[in-house]
């Protein structure tokens, strides 16, 4: 369902405010590439910028169309089958799209069977600054 741009920015900024963290599906134009992550939103504007432990993105909305509903998701294994999650979905003036979800919520299946609910993983061997203990 297309909603208006007042609506999509007043959704963002509440999760923004709130400091809720969002699952965030990022398609190429055309299906070429896409992205998966959980992150929060650090600002809302003109553009919207995401954040995480490891990454910075950020896409400019100003000729963006906006929509809100569910997506279709498989969860792994494959077994459980798919799952329908409510949304922003974003489609942003390059042809690119965003679908974004509370991560804290109704999103929580599919990001938990993508691997990206779980907490980050600590690196497993030393560091080339750390010595080797005897």
């Amino acid at each position: 369902m297309e909603i208006t741009r007042e609506e999509a920015l007043e959704l963002l900024h509440r999760w923004k405010a709130n400091r809720t963290t969002v699952g965030l599906y990022f398609a190429a134009r055309g299906g070429t590439a896409g992205s998966t992550m959980l992150a929060r939103i650090t600002d809302v504007g003109a553009t919207i910028v995401f954040r995480n432990e490891a990454t910075v993105l950020r896409y400019g909305l100003y000729q963006a169309r906006f929509e809100y509903g569910p997506v279709q998701v498989l969860l792994r294994p494959s077994r459980e089958g798919m799952v329908s999650i409510d949304g922003l979905h974003i489609w942003l003036e390059s042809g690119h799209w965003l679908f974004v979800c509370d991560g804290e919520r109704i999103g929580q299946n599919w990001l938990e069977s993508a691997d990206l609910a779980s907490a980050p993983k600590k690196p497993s061997g030393l560091l080339e600054s750390q010595p080797e203990e005897v």
